[in-house]
């Protein structure tokens, strides 16, 4: 489902970028100036410099979304150039959440194999 979203996109993409100019009465693409769209990015600048102001909840949640989004590819960074250079990753930077040494974690080991007995007969 992926692959046919991604080729629809693509496609779209393809078709926007060869689709043929339609030019005005001035030989300037039709509803495209550049002062209109000097003014619009201006304008939309100064809306989201003032993001935070109008909605700081939202604001802080897409701070700490980032924040999590950075950890995350540092930690995977970290975690492919150990497999790169096989180095083994600090044991900080590999089980933040894991128990200290001094105290493992101890699990039950399972009883050894029964040898196999042929039936009777």
């Amino acid at each position: 489902m992926r692959l046919l979203l991604k080729l629809a996109f693509l496609i779209g993409l393809v078709l926007f970028v060869l689709a043929p100019a339609r030019d005005g009465e001035d030989g300037v693409p039709a509803g495209l100036s550049v002062g209109a769209l000097v003014f619009a990015v201006q304008q939309a600048a100064t809306d989201l410099g003032g993001f935070c102001e109008r909605a700081p909840m939202a604001c802080e949640s897409g701070r700490d979304a980032i924040r999590f989004v950075g950890a995350r590819i540092g930690e995977g960074l970290t975690f492919a150039y150990g497999l790169a250079t096989g180095a083994a990753a600090p044991a900080d930077a590999a089980a933040p959440h894991a128990q200290p040494a001094a105290h493992p974690q101890r699990v039950p080991a399972a009883p050894p194999p029964r040898p196999y007995l042929a039936p009777a007969g």
